[in-house]
């Protein structure tokens, strides 16, 4: 048995339309609890295009891919609006996008591990951050930061452990950033991918101080240094509508 948005983590995706249901209702959720319920205006940072990550591009957002074909197929499919090769480009889009109140999205080809530390340092302020890209099997699921596609492939052939251990490192250096926003009060989630585990695995202490799902801030969720914290036992905010829940037990049927 596994808890809400964990499909990933279970083995259980079935591809874009095992998804797309769910993150409409989490972003709901998000825009009823942070945003008076409503998103326009507002820009969404995460990464991954692959079979769980097709959904977030439906709002407005910058999604950070690795791989130009699965951007290009997105662009096919309408999943997403444009492509860009820098981050500047990207936030350019992003910007004329918000002021106009145009509900568009962009791929961003670039590793995730260097961009999410790089915009911190940058100051960029997303309205919601999150990731889907496949952390519950980083062999497979993660470029490490540094190397071509073609150098990764290789690598998982010949020498899986050496890759693996690159690509966990890279998910370590990813999810290093995260807490930063989430200090900075942006509603950052783990979006059920495995990935504040991993990192943690990785020694990074603080791969859990963000949560699994979109929460209220409040006085009594933060910590003595002011910013929200998240303990890991406490239940998720996310709970699927009563329509939902019929549709989930449709598909059981």
């Amino acid at each position: 048995m596994m808890f809400g948005q964990m499909t990933a983590g279970s083995w259980i995706c079935i591809g874009s339309h095992g998804i797309v249901q769910g993150t409409y209702e989490t972003f709901a959720e998000a825009r009823q609890r942070h945003y008076g319920g409503n998103l326009a205006g507002t820009w969404i940072l995460t990464a991954g295009l692959g079979g769980m990550g097709s959904a977030p591009p439906h709002a407005a957002e910058l999604t950070v891919e690795c791989d130009p074909h699965r951007i290009e197929a997105r662009l096919r499919t309408g999943y997403l609006s444009e492509m860009a090769t820098d981050p500047d480009t990207a936030l350019e889009m992003i910007d004329r996008w918000r002021k106009k109140r145009e509900t568009k999205s962009v791929g961003l080809l670039r590793n995730a591990a260097d961009v999410f530390p790089e915009l911190v340092r940058r100051g960029v302020r997303p309205d919601i951050v999150t990731d889907q890209t496949s952390a519950h099997y980083p062999l497979n699921g993660c470029l490490p930061s540094g190397w071509s596609l073609e150098e990764w492939r290789d690598a998982r052939m010949r020498d899986s452990k050496t890759a693996e251990a690159a690509s966990r490192a890279s998910i370590r250096t990813q999810v290093g950033p995260l807490p930063a926003f989430w200090n900075a009060r942006v509603p950052t989630l783990d979006y059920g991918n495995n990935i504040r585990q991993v990192a943690f695995g990785e020694c990074l202490a603080k791969a859990h101080s963000f949560r699994r799902t979109s929460v209220r801030f409040s006085a009594a969720e933060s910590d003595h240094s002011g910013g929200p914290r998240c303990p890991e036992a406490r239940r998720t905010s996310f709970e699927p509508t009563k329509k939902l829940r019929r549709c989930f037990l449709m598909a059981s049927i």
